[in-house]
């Protein structure tokens, strides 16, 4: 029973990228690295969590690795289901799965991630930016965790018009350089979003083309990007540039009202200025 309390809270705690990681080391039978990345996440989860005391780490590796190997993981662990609600727009569902999880454990730094995030969703960018920094606080370790609540720190000063400490929140997602690659292009983006909004359009522009370049797998990550690129090109009198840009945006992301709405003000700001 104890055995399976640690599973639970082992990938309860994961994010979908270190999930996503330890799948790829299983489907590449290196099960050297596996162990040793288990090994890692499970300190992590010893340091952060005051409910999880572990005895025997090789017992529990030993049966992480072997649930890994035949698929038998949990259908849906607690963040990994605020993660999905948040990808589909249900944030206060999200949001309720990351209250109920922190009241099981106040230390869960992965639910202060999810919280941040739907939080700052529902319009309530000043709870989120408490969220993040808890999250940051619980796990000053984990470049991904610490890379999310950064990125979601940004979107929250962002939204609260603190545009310079944003920046410095994106770039220092970027500089833990997280393995998320969308993540990643998202935090060039965003960058380029606080440098627009601090008149820095040179700066901008860079910052989004590098999130462009990266080639993120999400559209809303590409399509931001580009909707941040035409805002900098409109700002730099590239009217035309920022036309094709605002236009790259809509194709890529037609049904998010946000991205068009944006993506439709440069484009009309670009028809009027050419």
């Amino acid at each position: 029973m104890i055995l399976e309390v640690i599973i639970q809270s082992f990938f309860s705690g994961l994010g979908s990228t270190v999930l996503g990681e330890l799948m790829n080391l299983r489907r590449e039978k290196n099960e050297a690295k596996l162990r040793d990345r288990i090994r890692h996440e499970l300190e992590e989860l010893k340091h952060s969590s005051a409910s999880v005391t572990i005895t025997d780490t090789d017992a529990v590796i030993d049966e992480i690795v072997r649930r890994l190997k035949t698929n038998e993981l949990p259908s849906q662990p607690g963040q990994t289901r605020a993660f999905e609600l948040n990808k589909r727009g249900r944030h206060n569902e999200a949001l309720a799965a990351c209250e109920q999880a922190l009241r099981s454990d106040p230390k869960d730094a992965v639910a202060y991630v999810n919280k941040g995030w739907a939080l700052i969703k529902l319009g309530r960018p000043q709870e989120a930016l408490s969220a993040c920094e808890q999250a940051i606080n619980l796990r000053p370790n984990n470049i991904d965790i610490r890379a999310a609540a950064y990125f979601n720190k940004g979107w929250s000063l962002s939204a609260l018009g603190r545009h310079q400490e944003a920046l410095r929140a994106y770039e220092q997602t970027i500089h833990l350089h997280p393995n998320d690659i969308d993540m990643y292009a998202a935090a060039y983006s965003y960058k380029g979003w606080a440098l627009n909004a601090l008149g820095r359009p040179e700066e901008a522009l860079s910052a989004c083309e590098q999130a462009v370049h990266l080639r993120p797998n999400g559209v809303d990550v590409q399509a931001t990007a580009y909707v941040n690129k035409s805002w900098a090109l409109n700002a730099l009198g590239r009217h035309r540039e920022a036309f094709d840009a605002s236009e790259q945006a809509i194709h890529l992301h037609p049904n998010d009202v946000n991205i068009l709405n944006a993506a439709y003000q440069n484009k009309r700001n670009a028809q009027e200025n050419a």
